[in-house]
């Protein structure tokens, strides 16, 4: 049982062992994907279709990726944050990438089994309905992916017999942030939100790529003022697959918080 009020501060590290890539691969597998020459052929890729049914051009795709590969950020979030006229594609390009990672197969039988820890963490905290509002515990992500959430979520509804409402209004008890937005709304109660496993398609690259948020876009900022309430309140602050760029470390005000 965690009994110090703790929060877990997550990274691109904390995902990987799902799957999901770190920024400098995002960045790496939409330059690939975007590389026409790549493909025996000539034939689209899966993130070149899913862009064009999105209603991009190609010739939109080969300006934004010949810029991306000419910059060469550590990151195609910093690309974006100075090439702001690449946001609506360069958004749609990592929701694409992404959604196909939101897998219950990955979760269940991680790729990095050596490496997950979903599974360790709740299994050692006996996490079930019963104890769910007992820890205290948040969560903060700069994740977009929504795997924490379902995870935990999927786990919890297993756990009892109880209705899916029932178990969404327990599972809200464990606050999840995602500082810079997520692949859709998660909400398992809503049919409209995005669900966990969407297929890929215009569409829905359209709606996850509207839940993203880069950091020098004009920010709800509600999402770091709850953070950064959150952390106040913290006893122990726990980062895991973080890298502690400046910017991310100042956003959350991490030195105001230490003695």
């Amino acid at each position: 049982m965690i009994e110090k009020q703790t929060v877990l501060v997550l990274g691109a590290g904390a995902s990987m062992p799902y799957g999901f890539p770190s920024g400098a691969e995002l960045r790496r597998l939409i330059l690939e994907g975007l590389d026409i020459k790549r493909i025996p052929g000539g034939i689209p890729s899966q993130l070149i279709n899913a862009l064009l049914d999105a209603a991009f051009s190609q010739k939109q795709m080969a300006r934004f990726r010949d810029e991306l590969l000419a910059a060469d950020t550590t990151s195609i979030d910093v690309f974006l944050e100075r090439r702001q006229e690449f946001l609506e594609i360069g958004k749609a390009a990592i929701a694409a990438v992404l959604i196909p990672l939101e897998s219950n197969e990955a979760l269940a039988d991680p790729p990095s089994a050596s490496r997950a820890w979903y599974q360790y963490f709740a299994s050692t905290l006996g996490m079930s309905f019963d104890n769910w509002g007992l820890h205290r515990l948040s969560i903060v992500t700069y994740n977009y992916d929504r795997s924490i959430d379902h995870y935990l979520f999927s786990i919890l509804r297993a756990s009892c017999g109880n209705t899916v409402k029932e178990c969404w209004k327990t599972f809200q008890a464990i606050p999840i942030v995602h500082l810079h937005g997520e692949l859709g709304d998660y909400n398992p109660l809503d049919e409209d939100s995005f669900a966990y496993g969407s297929p890929l398609d215009g569409s829905n690259v359209k709606e996850a790529a509207a839940g993203i948020r880069i950091v020098s876009e004009k920010q709800d900022d509600r999402r770091f003022e709850r953070a950064n309430v959150i952390l106040n309140e913290a006893e122990v602050v726990c980062f895991l697959g973080f890298g502690y760029a400046p910017e991310n470390m100042s956003r959350l005000r991490i030195k105001a918080n230490t003695p």
